[in-house]
């Protein structure tokens, strides 16, 4: 899920600095397809492509239990951290420096 999922989403939607948190729920059927996918997220569009990403795996075969198949709920978390964007500081912004002489 990692690789396909497309984080650059997070840049273009302009989220806060912080970690951000997509769970992602889903059912392997007993014949190995992905259904039932329903996410949630902090956006709109990162849940649509939370949803995409787990629909694109590929799963080749069911859960077994007592040599039958069987569907499998799976909740997968998704956490990624979004930086602050970096600016230049001045480190004499907002200091009175009418009376003072900048030593450099």
């Amino acid at each position: 899920m990692n690789r396909n999922f497309n984080s650059n989403i997070a840049k273009k939607l302009k989220l806060s600095p912080g970690v951000k948190r997509i769970y992602v729920m889903f059912r392997i059927s007993n014949t190995g397809e992905i259904t039932d996918v329903k996410a949630r997220s902090p956006h709109k569009k990162l849940t649509e492509e939370a949803i995409r990403v787990a629909k694109s795996i590929k799963i080749t075969s069911p859960g077994y239990q007592m040599g039958q198949p069987v569907g499998v709920k799976y909740s997968l978390p998704i956490a990624f951290r979004v930086e602050q964007k970096k600016t230049e500081v001045d480190p004499f912004k907002g200091m009175n420096t009418s009376n003072n002489k900048r030593r450099y």
